[in-house]
């Protein structure tokens, strides 16, 4: 296990538990059936005050885009991409992009720059 386990806050612990309980479909009365060795395992995720479950983290988490933001990214602003509407951590004021779409935006600026300037020319 490389990858470091995001810590939760009691209120967010709170939220993944609803979470667990609500929406995962490995959840059952306490349990969780991918443990299921013919014996009865609790779910880690409702002990835990970290995201142990990858199930969780993949399938489940994401329903809640709010609370998966808050929980990766707790220091961070992340807006929406204007041109997408998809969400993503703006690392200055000036983002108003993701970056696939900051790309194209950036060609189609040169493209509009480049035509200006031949314009310009075949005006003189």
């Amino acid at each position: 296990m490389s990858e470091k386990l995001p810590r939760l806050t009691p209120k967010q612990r709170v939220s993944v538990n609803a979470l667990v309980k609500n929406e995962c479909c490995n959840y059952d009365e306490g349990n969780c059936l991918l443990l299921d060795d013919g014996e009865t395992h609790c779910c880690p995720q409702l002990i835990s005050y970290s995201l142990l479950c990858q199930y969780f983290r993949r399938a489940v988490l994401p329903l809640k885009p709010k609370l998966e933001e808050s929980i990766y990214y707790p220091n961070k602003t992340v807006i929406k991409c204007t041109e997408c509407g998809k969400s993503f951590v703006k690392h200055s004021n000036s983002h108003k992009y993701c970056d696939n779409c900051s790309e194209v935006i950036l060609r189609r600026q040169k493209l509009l720059y480049m035509e200006r300037q031949k314009d310009k020319k075949l005006e003189k």
